[in-house]
């Protein structure tokens, strides 16, 4: 099983979003040396991205600066590894503004005729996340207002991801 999702991995990174692993099997050698696996694999066409959009349901969000997140332009050949980049930029952007739990569901539409793939990105509805309490623990040695000091977010706060990720290191 990991073997085949490293197969589909690999051919979906070289512009093959139709990959179909159609049976595994594998067996003993004759001469019992060895262990030999057998895939058989339809891969379908390759692809080229057409266009990708995105829809938000959250009000005030600046579609255009995160489709500049998605290092993909019409022409590139599609490459699911980029894609998945892509859309952990739009997560961690969203969070910068306070969206901490933003659902993102691409839709890939396939023209195989064309070889042609186009992506629409949905955002989800999603509220705003304030810090209600940071807890400190596990600490004696330092004063707990020296730690919060070197906080970049507060209590009371609205969630940034990027704030967040600051405090810790």
């Amino acid at each position: 099983d990991y073997d085949v999702r490293l197969l589909r991995q690999f051919y979906l990174s070289r512009g093959y979003a139709d990959i179909v692993v159609d049976r595994v099997q594998g067996g003993l050698l004759p001469d019992r040396s060895g262990f030999a696996v057998v895939f058989q694999i339809t891969e379908g066409p390759l692809y080229e991205l057409g266009q990708i959009t995105i829809n938000s349901a959250i009000e005030g969000v600046d579609t255009e600066a995160l489709r500049a997140l998605i290092p993909m332009e019409a022409g590139d050949r599609y490459d699911v590894r980029r894609l998945e980049q892509g859309l952990l930029s739009m997560t961690n952007e969203l969070g910068n503004f306070g969206y901490a739990f933003v659902n993102l569901s691409p839709e890939i539409t396939t023209d195989p005729a064309a070889g042609q793939l186009d992506i629409a990105i949905t955002i989800g509805k999603a509220q705003r996340n304030y810090v209600e309490r940071i807890n400190i623990i596990d600490n004696s040695r330092t004063l707990d207002r020296v730690i919060r000091r070197e906080m970049e977010l507060v209590e009371g706060d609205a969630f940034n991801s990027l704030k967040l990720e600051k405090s810790l290191r």
